[in-house]
Parts: structure tokens; C-alpha cells; sequence
């Protein structure tokens, strides 16, 4: 997928649109290896690689967060749990 974001400067602290791109690599029926990629040097710009796992209703996403701005400590562990209803 790819495509564009658009922010005010509440959100971005200047009005600003950047690219964003992502993948999602299927391993099997319930596994999938995905990465996301904000372009930009804002609070949001960053690289997540990681996967997501479908059980039934659930969806579980595992992930590190890479920040496009070298030397900050944005960087991290992120876990997503989801149900469909």
C-alpha cells in the first residue's frame, strides 16, 4: 500500500503531507510479516517492521518502532490486540 498523510500543525506542528508506505508478506494462513514506514522527521515518522497473527475474531500485531529522527528515544516495542466483531 502507499499513499499520503496529511497534517495540521496540532498534529505535525506545522502543516505538513508525507508518503507512507506499507507491506504485508503472508507466511501462512494466520501469520503475516508486515513493515509500515512514515516518511518525515515529525513525531509519527518512523519504520515499523513486524507481524500480525489472526486467531479466530483476534488479531495480535507485534512490531519495533525505528524513529526517522537518528538520536531520539522514540524509538520501541509495539503491541496491538484487536477483535472483529
Amino acid at each position: 500500500m502507499a499513499g499520503v498523510s496529511h497534517g495540521t500543525p496540532q498534529v505535525f506542528g506545522k502543516r505538513s503531507a508525507h508518503f507512507i508506505g506499507s507491506y504485508e508478506q503472508p507466511l501462512g494462513k494466520h501469520v503475516a510479516l508486515l513493515g509500515e514506514w512514515w516518511a518525515g522527521r515529525h513525531e509519527f515518522g518512523d519504520f515499523v517492521p513486524g507481524f500480525n497473527v489472526h486467531a479466530g475474531p483476534w488479531v495480535l500485531v507485534g512490531g519495533y518502532k525505528f524513529s526517522n529522527k537518528p538520536g531520539t528515544v522514540t524509538d520501541g516495542i509495539i503491541v496491538e490486540v484487536g477483535r472483529r466483531w
